[in-house]
């Protein structure tokens, strides 16, 4: 299965057009990659910055093919011509871009020129920041697409209209997120978290749209109110000095710590008693969904699509600094293990089980490629 006619592999390529890193969209591609089967698949993987060695180990233990093209931005004509050569090269038939705008024009050109029978878009957030190059390009865009998904429904609008789109949903494995009392405490004793003390978490790439400084505002207050409270910020980013000196500056050292990137985020949820994410914008946040399943309550800004609550744990509230007060510094513990066992039914129910989803994707692959497709 999986192989054209004739025998031939399904021959995919996945552009990823933003930063390949720690954040969300990297994760999305890469957690259905490693739960896909791949057998009877050629796939290469296209990057726009030197992937982190992790991140590209990972790839390549899959089989997949990583090719770097650092010219995005500098001199998007030579990347298209690029691009579209290595796809007319290797034969790709499916290519699967990533990315958040209508600037994902210079990708799907570079895919019709390639011979790319399937030319994806996936939108992956709700809004970008070049909006003028996104109205301009949108035309070119969307006249070189053939099929389109989303990782939400708000995600999807942003980007094709009333266009039709198809969500892939932001799944995750529900092994390896659902909650476990022994991975709870080991995790909270590496982290210094007393029996007695109440740990708040956000997990995000530290950068000015997942506003941790607002969140550090709010958690200020909070501390002052209940001083059991602690706050993990998990992730690495342009903005980690900026907010190391704000948690000194604050006053916050002995409450507030960073953690930078880590490989054990399944096991920090389960230390968490509260998660926080207070965007400015989201498409889908991968977060959201693990966090559902290891049944830990959220805060989430209300400028995060609604649809991200599948289970009741998100609690969304406007981006003023004593709502977060109040919420943080009124945390208690709460049932997890029901919480967990009853999300992860609710998840799987609603199709964010990603064994499941990633098995739809790849079939979705071999009807695209199929010689009777357009």
């Amino acid at each position: 299965m999986g192989a054209n006619e004739g025998g031939r592999p399904l021959r995919l390529l996945i552009v990823n057009a933003t930063e390949t890193g720690y954040n969300g969209q990297t994760m999305f591609i890469l957690k259905y990659l490693r739960n896909m089967d791949l057998t009877g698949m050629a796939v290469g993987y296209t990057a726009v910055n030197d992937p982190p060695e992790e991140i590209r180990g990972t790839l390549e233990a899959l089989g997949i093919k990583v090719y770097v093209f650092p010219q995005r931005n500098r001199r998007p004509v030579s990347y298209a011509l690029g691009l579209a050569r290595l796809i007319r090269r290797e034969k790709y038939a499916v290519a699967h871009i990533h990315g958040n705008s209508a600037t994902l024009a210079v990708e799907t050109t570079a895919a019709w020129l390639g011979g790319a029978k399937a030319r994806i878009a996936h939108s992956h957030n709700t809004y970008c920041m070049h909006p003028r190059f996104n109205r301009l390009l949108n035309p070119l865009f969307q006249l070189t697409i053939t099929d389109r998904m989303a990782c939400g429904i708000e995600a999807g609008r942003w980007m094709f209209g009333k266009r039709p789109f198809e969500v892939i949903p932001i799944a995750a494995d529900p092994v390896r997120y659902r909650f476990d009392a022994e991975r709870r405490e080991a995790a909270r004793a590496s982290m210094g978290i007393g029996d007695d003390e109440l740990l708040i978490g956000v997990v995000a790439l530290l950068s000015p749209f997942k506003n941790h400084a607002f969140l550090l505002k709010a958690f200020a207050l909070a501390r002052r109110r209940n001083p059991k409270v602690k706050l993990a910020i998990i992730g690495e980013g342009p903005l980690r000095g900026e907010l190391e000196q704000s948690i000194l500056r604050m006053d916050l050292a002995d409450a507030a710590f960073l953690t930078g990137n880590v490989d054990d985020v399944p096991d920090r949820l389960q230390a968490m008693d509260l998660m926080a994410l207070p965007s400015l914008y989201e498409g889908f946040p991968n977060v959201l969904i693990e966090a559902q399943i290891a049944g830990l309550p959220v805060l989430v800004s209300d400028r995060v699509t609604r649809d991200c609550d599948i289970t009741g744990l998100l609690t969304y509230l406007p981006l003023e600094p004593k709502p977060w007060a109040d919420a943080m510094a009124g945390a208690a513990f709460t049932d997890r293990p029901a919480q967990s066992a009853l999300g992860c039914r609710q998840l799987a129910e609603r199709g964010y089980d990603v064994r499941v989803e990633a098995a739809k994707l790849r079939a979705r692959y071999e009807a695209l490629a199929s010689p009777g497709r357009r």
